[in-house]
This record gives structure tokens, sequence and C-alpha cells, in this order.
């Protein structure tokens, strides 16, 4: 639209005429820096024609829930916070999203896709709004840029709704699970009215085919703090706060605090989002994107209490965690112990079909190229969905399932290696063998890597062999094993530690290329790309049992400036990981001295009345943890009492002395003369 339509949509006929009459004319709108608060002083709003990338108007009421609808019974009112419960609101959004539609750059937004993260280090909170390089930072920005991408990714789909139109573009919602302390600082009016968020938002709206608007709150939670927000057409951002200032980073400070309040106060904002889901003819829930601080167990409660059959097939979870070597000297015992912990959790407790199903991915997602992988993945997903995205080459994404469950059924959760043996004597001293199933999720510890166009075009035509990539490689097995090992050893080296090789059951490399690629047309480059990478990753595990490998190659639409991804899962069982995290951590059978005097110890030797004068901390840390998880307080929390449980088994087999003199302990625990027949080297 031309600048002087603008002015005679937004300004008096008085105002334009004085404009036409005046040769010297000063811009209507500030610049960037100075967010500003649109008027809508007698039912005119022009936020569809401003430029500024920030709408806080109107003003918020005093208390909520409130949602942002049109005043008066119509659509085309001028907008006006209407108060609401938000456990029965799915008339008035639906009132809602036909305002949404018609103005399209305010009032709710339809959804189609949700995307769900959760703490600190998955949703980025903590990082500073900024434009680097083109970039945009910042957790609301980086999520706009995000949403936009799948959105133009996809186009037009079914508006159920009917009007104004029978299309509209994809509606995608990201969640952001946070506590009081991080849900403060995003949403409060000093970050949204700071120059540095304005400009990154701004930034992350470029390239976008639908509507443009202003990022502007549309929902309000009991507090009148910002629930969901909009961004022009089609792209919502949700905030949901736990009410608790922090996340706690061990299971001590988590226990303190029932969850239970958290819990709920999220289960209430998600039915907001699930009733706008209901307008959606082909409905998406990614699997939430979580770390493994108290905030990320607070949302990872919520799903699996309520876990809607939204998900995908073909998705992984994926959890951020710090990698062992690059853990702080003095927490490190304890964060190992919560790795450790949280791990059973995860991956060990019977959560129904619907979570079971969901492969847990850990990863580092303070590496860029992890980061972009896991957007890749989420892109991937919707596409195969909303339209028939295939692999690259040879499988369709059928058989890419199929060939997953096989690993999984043969080598992964379902194997009878996952499971946890003991050796126990009976009455008669007669050995024996029992074994517990404890691992219900398959679990893979991965890492990415990018490579640039020009190696990946070099590998498909044969010009670079794979020996060109087998570092690259090495590299990305080295940091996804630092998931669970390498604190105390630094870099893990691959070359005859056949330890390293039996705790991998087999690997799958996804590999992501810009749809533009000349290579994604030509499906033999492809195959030898595909080849060059299974050979180069065969090569550096060059012990004399082979290694499974899956590769799938997906075409992805990515900016001029991306990099081609390389991503490695390398599937392993619960047990290998608490084997490898147990390993790296001496602290967990250090003994440390309790309070005695100098004279007993030298003369009763260290002990009094029969006494142990020192104790295992990190084993009566544990005994703690597990007596607070299963106490009375927290019994209406049913995640607790099974958590407890098997940590209570994991525990047993850790401080057994077995485990303790024999570091093959985890391998299946059965007696060196049924070992040939029992134990199988995978």
């Amino acid at each position: 639209m031309k600048r002087e339509q603008d002015d005679i949509r937004t300004n008096k006929t008085a105002d334009w005429m004085n404009k036409i009459n005046n040769p010297v004319t000063q811009p209507q709108h500030s610049e960037v820096q100075n967010v500003q608060h649109n008027n809508t002083e007698h039912g005119v709003e022009h936020e569809e024609f401003e430029s500024s990338p920030i709408n806080l108007s109107p003003n918020p009421p005093v208390y909520g829930p409130a949602i942002l609808m049109p005043k008066g019974q119509g659509l085309m009112g001028p907008a006006n916070w209407e108060e609401t419960e938000l456990h029965n609101c799915s008339i008035k959004l639906n009132r809602g999203l036909k305002a949404g539609l018609h103005k399209k750059t305010r009032y709710p937004q339809p959804v189609d896709v949700v995307l769900s993260f959760a703490g600190s280090e998955a949703t980025h909170a903590n990082e500073d709004y900024d434009v680097e390089d083109g970039v945009p930072r910042g957790m609301l920005a980086r999520q706009t840029a995000t949403a936009i991408r799948i959105q133009n990714a996809v186009g037009p789909v079914k508006n159920t709704l009917g009007t104004p139109k029978d299309q509209r573009p994809l509606g995608v919602a990201i969640v952001s699970t946070l506590s009081d302390d991080d849900h403060n600082k995003q949403t409060s009016k000093d970050n949204l009215t700071d120059s540095d968020t304005a400009k990154a938002i701004k930034s992350a709206r470029k390239k976008r085919k639908s509507r443009n608007g202003a990022l502007r709150p549309v929902i309000l939670d009991d507090l009148s703090r910002p629930l969901m927000f909009t961004v022009g057409e089609g792209v919502s951002l949700a905030t949901m706060r736990t009410g608790k200032i922090g996340g706690g980073k061990s299971l001590t400070a988590y226990i303190q605090q029932s969850p239970r309040d958290a819990i709920d106060r999220q289960a209430q904002s998600w039915r907001v989002i699930q009733s706008i889901l209901e307008s959606s003819s082909n409905p998406l829930i990614m699997p939430p994107v979580i770390s493994i601080g108290g905030t990320s167990y607070d949302a990872y409660m919520t799903w699996d209490e309520d876990p809607r059959a939204f998900v995908p097939k073909g998705a992984f979870q994926y959890i951020t965690t710090t990698p062992q070597d690059l853990l702080p000297k003095d927490v490190a015992a304890a964060a190992s112990r919560k790795k450790l912990e949280s791990v059973a959790g995860l991956t060990c407790i019977d959560m129904g079909d619907v979570i079971n199903n969901i492969p847990v991915v850990m990863l580092d997602m303070n590496d860029e190229a992890n980061q972009k992988f896991v957007e890749n993945e989420a892109l991937r997903l919707v596409l195969e969905n909303y339209k028939g995205l295939q692999p690259a080459v040879m499988l369709d994404r059928s058989d890419v399932i199929v060939k997953l469950s096989e690993y999984s059924n043969s080598l992964g959760k379902a194997s009878q290696w996952a499971e946890l043996y003991r050796e126990e004597k009976d009455e008669r001293g007669q050995k024996k063998i029992e074994s517990t199933r404890i691992q219900q999720r398959d679990l893979y510890l991965g890492h990415s890597i990018h490579l640039n166009r020009h190696r990946i075009e070099a590998l498909g035509t044969g010009r670079a062999p794979s020996s060109t990539v087998e570092n690259d490689l090495t590299y990305s097995v080295t940091r996804a094993f630092a998931q669970a090992y390498g604190r105390n050893a630094g870099e893990i080296m691959l070359s005859n530690l056949d330890v390293h090789r039996s705790k991998i059951k087999m690997a799958q490399v996804v590999i992501y290329l810009p749809e533009d690629m000349t290579i994604v047309s030509r499906k033999a480059q492809l195959r030898r790309l595909q080849d060059s990478v299974t050979e180069a990753l065969q090569n550096k595990f060059a012990t004399k049992w082979n290694l499974p490998i899956f590769v799938t190659t997906y075409a992805v639409p990515m900016d001029e400036r991306d990099h081609p991804i390389v991503s490695v899962r390398l599937m392993t069982h619960a047990k290998d990981v608490f084997d490898l995290l147990v390993e790296d951590t001496p602290e967990t059978f250090e003994k440390i001295l309790t309070n005695v005097s100098l004279f007993e110890q030298k003369t009763t030797d260290g002990k009094q009345n029969g006494r142990p004068k020192n104790t295992v901390l990190e084993n009566a840390i544990w005994n703690s943890e597990i007596k607070a998880m299963t106490s009375k307080k927290n019994r209406g929390i049913s995640f607790f009492k099974r958590w407890g449980d098997i940590l209570k088994i994991v525990k047993k087999a850790i401080y057994i002395n077995r485990a303790q003199r024999n570091k093959t302990g985890w391998s299946n625990g059965v007696a060196e003369e049924e070992s040939q027949r029992k134990k199988r080297n995978f």
C-alpha cells in the first residue's frame, strides 16, 4: 500500500490536507528503536499498517484471565480485553478466531502445529535480544523466525471456519514453559519496549509470505500476564509460567516444593491451545524439547497426565543436557546424579503407548548445529504430514518408521539385552540370574555437525572419498558420548576401546540438505553420499563387531546462508548410560568423613558402637531423594511414586558389591561361566 493511502486510512481529513499543503512532512511512525503503543481512539486502529514490530495496546486489565476480542458482538469493532475463564472459553475463542481471520494481525490466530519447549536452556530464555549477522537472537525473536520458516514452507491450508476465505496460512504456535523469573523477564514491559527486542523481532519477521504484524499479547493469565502473543497472521507464541521462582537443579530442591500447582496451571493453559486446535483439520503437537531441570519436568509431567494423540509418527523427543566434560567441577557429581536420575525418569517409567513409542535423544542444544537439527526435525514432520515429504532416496517415510521399529525390537528397548540382570543366591546357595525390564522408551545419544555445500557435492559426485569425513563423524560420535562420559577423560577415544562399541546398538545418520542443491535431484549422487557416510562411520568402529548403520536424507527449504546438516544418533540402553555415568563419577562411591573426633578415629579404627564414622554421600542423597518422592506429601503425583520405585532398582544395581568391583556389572551381570551363552556384544 502506498504511503498516501496509509495516511488516508489512519488520519482525519484535516490532517491529510495539512500534509498536502506542507512540503516538509515528518514521518508518521517512529524508528524501530521506539516501540509505540497504538492509538485506538474512536475505533480507529492502524496496527495493520504500522512499522512498529511490537504493539502493547490496549492496556491489560488489572486481573485476568482475559482474551483480546473485538468490542461488541461483531468482528470489526476495536480491540478490547474481555475477561473469561480459561477452562471454559471455547465459545469466546471461536469468535476470537473468526475475528483474527478477518483482521489477520490481531486477535487469536488459528493453530495447526504446536512446538513445545521447556526450561531456560531449551527456550533460550536467558539469551539477550539482538541481531547478529542478520540472525535474530532472544527467545521470542528466535521462535518467531522458526514459526515463519515452517509456515512459509507449507503454504496455505484448509480454513475449517470457512470465512473469510476457504484457505489460510498454516497456523504455528510455539509454547514455552518458564519459571516465573524467566516469564517475568520475557513478558515484562521493560523487555517488550526495549529497542534491542524490537530490532530482533523486526528481523525475525523478514521473508514471511503471510500478512505481517506486530508482536502483541492476545491472551492473559489470571495475573494479567501474557499467556499468548501473536505475530501477524497465523503465528502464535505461548508463554506458560510454572508459578515457581526457579526450576530446581536437583531432586532435593525439586521435591521440596510440590509441582502439583505448576502442573495444574500448565494443564489449564494447554486447554486454551487445545481449544484452538479444534478448528484445525490436521492438528500436530511435537514432543516437548526439555532439559533435565525442574521446569522441564513440570512440563513433562503435564504431558504425562494428558498426552494428546496428535504427535506425528516418526517423532523423537530431544533432551538437552550439558556434556560431561563441560560440567563445573564443584557441581559435577550432583549434575551427573541428576542426569542419571533424569534418564531413569524419561526412559524407565511406563507412560502409556503414546509416549512410550517416542524415542528420547540426548544432545547439547547450546551447539548451533544441534539447534538447527532440532528445528529441521520439526519442519520435516510438518512437511511429511502436510506436503507428503519423503526421504530423498530409496525409502519412503513409512519405511523409515518400520526400520527404526525393527531396530527397537531387536536391539533397543524391547530386546532382552535392555533388561537389568542381577546375580543372586537362593536358599541353598546356588547362583541364579534374575532380570528386570526397566526400559520403556528407546534412548539415543546424538550430535550434529554442519558440512558445507561444496563438501556434500564432492562426496556425492565421488570427487572426495569417504575418508574426508571420517574425522567429522568421529567428532560427532565423541560429542554424542560426552552426554554420558568424558568428564575425567576429556575427548573419548574410539580406537581400541571395545567398551564404547559395546554401548552402541546401532547408528542412524540423518542428513538435511537445502532443497535448492543440484544433488537433490540426482539419485545416484545421493546414494553415493549416503554410502560415503556409512563407510566413514563404519571405519571408525573397526572392531570385530560391525555396527548397523541407517542413513536417511531429506531435502527441505533453507536460506542461502544455511549449510547442510549431518546428525548422528547412537542407539543405546538406559543401563549403558547408567554404567557410563557411574564410571565417569568416582564420587558415587567416595566415603565422606562424618563428625567424629580425632581420638575416636585413632582408637576405634573409625567405628563407635559398631557404626561407621564415614558415609557414602551420594548414596545418602539418593536415599533421601527416593524417600521424599514416595512420601505421603507427594501422593497426589503418581509420576513421583513410579519414578521413586525405578530409582530404588537402579540404586541397588549401582551399589551392590558386584557393581563396585566389576566394571561389567551392567553388561547383563551374568556369571562368568554363563557369559558366553547369555551375553552378546552389541
